[in-house]
């Protein structure tokens, strides 16, 4: 059985934002994205595209990579002999 992981740094684009006294609204502009997709991106309601999480990876000079928003694929066996450890 394979089973979907998502390593969502949701927390780390809130605290790049926070950290630079930035609004939603100002970081949607910098992305080149609505306000509310940055809002849906910071609560975990939506993933962004590759295109905008690359546009991220860049704007945080690679601080948030592109593909922590991606699913990783892993087989439970794995997932367990991980946590095992």
């Amino acid at each position: 059985m394979i089973r979907v992981v998502y390593q969502i740094p949701m927390k780390d684009l809130i605290a790049y934002r926070n950290a630079r006294k930035m609004g939603q609204r100002e970081l949607a502009e910098l992305l080149g994205v609505k306000q509310s997709m940055v809002s849906r991106i910071e609560t975990g309601a939506a993933r962004p595209s590759l295109d905008l999480a690359v546009r991220i990876e860049r704007l945080t000079k690679g601080k948030i990579k592109a593909a922590a928003w991606m699913p990783v694929a892993a087989t439970i066996e794995q997932h367990e002999a991980e946590a095992a450890q």
